[in-house]
């Protein structure tokens, strides 16, 4: 899994495949492994700080997925820091 701006590696997201709803998350090189039968299969990723995305595919033998996510844009109210002597 894959920042789709930077193409920086995404650790520690979950992947879930659909029928079956099977979790497993991302290594540290943004790898994952699940297996399934063959057939029309959705696949979602998530990683906090990004979209949400989810792919439909026909899993084969060894079929390969590369998954990029947006970042989610984040915007803060207005901050009032206040000190204190």
């Amino acid at each position: 899994m894959f920042d789709k701006e930077t193409g920086r590696v995404l650790s520690n997201g979950v992947i879930t495949i659909s029928p079956g709803n099977r979790p497993t998350t991302t290594n540290l090189y943004g790898e994952y492994s699940l297996d399934c039968i063959a057939g029309i299969k959705q696949i979602s990723a998530q990683v906090l700080g990004y979209k949400h995305e989810t792919l439909e595919f026909l899993a084969n033998s060894d079929t390969i997925i590369n998954i990029y996510l947006q970042i989610l844009p984040y915007e803060l109210n207005e901050v009032t820091v206040i000190g204190i002597k």
